[in-house]
């Protein structure tokens, strides 16, 4: 059989054909523009909220699709391109209990491994048993129900048999037949109330093991919600990593962030610079009295003032004015000399330092004062932010609460095995 030929339609096209067609898909192949042929739609389709039950003749959508709300049942025979949203459809109703079927089978080999037993003293098993305490805390369930279910199961097997030993012309039949359907009713609201340890199943998201959902106990408050159990550092953790991701959504630069400036930033940002402008101009920066000679003029000037003692002593013992005054003219050039090399002095390696360091330290103490002297934008001054500190002062001041799950604060704390844990209720549905 040859593969049937194919036609591609835009969303709108489709959507009007459909209205044509009185909205059933099924009759939009008979349609002369599509009658024998395959439909591929080019871009996105939703049909959300539309009455139909079927997308027959569809084989692609290389945009998303979208059937919420629908009574479709069947999308298997659709490649879609992005994503599909099949909200309230009985295509969710059939994955979700597929869902459901696999993590009750899942639990019940959890039960048997034991894996919940308290005395286990893992993560995980003090975790489902902190969650549970609360449950039985707040009287969501009865911890007793297994019980109850199992006194009321004796006592319908032993109903049961007496009514099957006695024919229905017995006088008690009826009040025996009443009190089995009684029975039936209570074991059956003790269900739909209540649920055990191995009702709270765990989910993994990524390397995340702390997320847990209620998946029996349909009439309870707990029921198909999603919980998160942590200790006291891992509220830190997730309060901090919060606060993290606020700070990297806001623009900081219209904020008033001086107090979180890092001073040792700046100043290392700017130490270079610093130097390079004080070594290029010191005559900018530093007195004359931060100038020095090198030691080889020191040691040259030494020798001149050496020379000059010698011939002062000479003119002493001289009587030869002509002598005496070839000498006092070399103490002249001498003192010409010193005075040219003294001229030659450079600011100290210690002077430049000392200012750089001094410079610096000033810097770091009043980091915000310096960058707006240098002209700098708030939005430059913000990226010197402390996000560390700024991230501890939100937690110190606000506390953590309202930075772990849409802040609603925690809704119980339980101790299991010497271990405290704060129990969060996590919005949404849980499958």
């Amino acid at each position: 059989m040859e593969d049937k030929e194919t036609i591609s339609l835009t969303s709108a096209e489709y959507r009007k054909l459909l209205k044509f067609a009185g909205g059933n898909p099924r009759l939009v192949l008979k349609l002369p523009k599509i009658r024998n042929k395959n439909i591929i739609i080019t871009d996105s389709l939703d049909l959300s909220r539309s009455n139909i039950d079927n997308l027959e003749g569809i084989i692609e959508v290389k945009g998303y699709l979208n059937i919420s709300n629908t009574n479709i049942s069947n999308i298997s025979h659709i490649k879609v391109g992005r994503y599909t949203s099949d909200s309230n459809t009985p295509l969710e109703r059939k994955r979700l209990r597929k869902i459901k079927q696999d993590r009750l089978e899942q639990l019940k080999l959890y039960e048997v491994r034991g894996l919940f037993n308290i005395e286990n003293d893992t993560e995980e098993s003090n975790k489902v048993n902190a969650l549970y305490e609360y449950f039985v805390d707040e009287n969501i369930i009865d911890p007793e129900y297994q019980d109850k279910i199992l006194a009321l199961e004796t006592n319908l097997e032993e109903l049961q048999g007496r009514l099957e030993s006695i024919g229905e012309d017995n006088i008690i039949y009826g009040e025996l037949k009443e009190r089995i359907d009684e029975i039936e009713n209570e074991i059956y609201e003790l269900h739909e109330n209540n649920f055990g340890l191995y009702s709270i199943f765990p989910v993994r998201y990524g390397s995340n093991r702390d997320y847990y959902i209620v998946i029996e106990g349909e009439n309870t408050t707990a029921y198909d919600k999603t919980f998160i159990v942590l200790t006291d550092d891992e509220c830190t953790q997730y309060a901090t990593e919060n606060i993290n991701s606020l700070y990297d959504d806001m623009d900081m630069s219209n904020m008033d962030l001086d107090y979180y400036v890092d001073g040792d930033e700046v100043r290392d940002s700017f130490e270079g610079t610093i130097d390079e402008w004080v070594r290029e101009s010191p005559e900018s920066y530093l007195d004359e009295d931060d100038m020095e000679l090198t030691e080889s003029q020191m040691n040259e000037i030494d020798i001149l003032r050496s020379e000059a003692e010698t011939i002062e002593y000479k003119i002493g013992e001289l009587e030869d004015e002509d002598e005496i005054e070839e000498l006092r003219d070399r103490l002249t050039e001498i003192e010409s000399e010193i005075e040219s090399i003294e001229e030659e002095k450079t600011y100290s390696e210690e002077a430049i330092e000392n200012y750089v360091s001094n410079w610096l330290d000033s810097i770091k103490d009043d980091p915000v004062s310096f960058l707006k002297e240098m002209g700098y934008d708030s939005k430059f001054i913000a990226g010197f932010v402390d996000k560390n500190a700024w991230v501890m002062d939100v937690l110190r001041s606000d506390g953590e609460e309202q930075y772990i799950l849409h802040g609603e604060g925690p809704l119980g704390y339980s101790v299991i095995n010497r271990v405290g844990y704060h129990i969060y209720y996590e919005d949404g549905g849980s499958l």
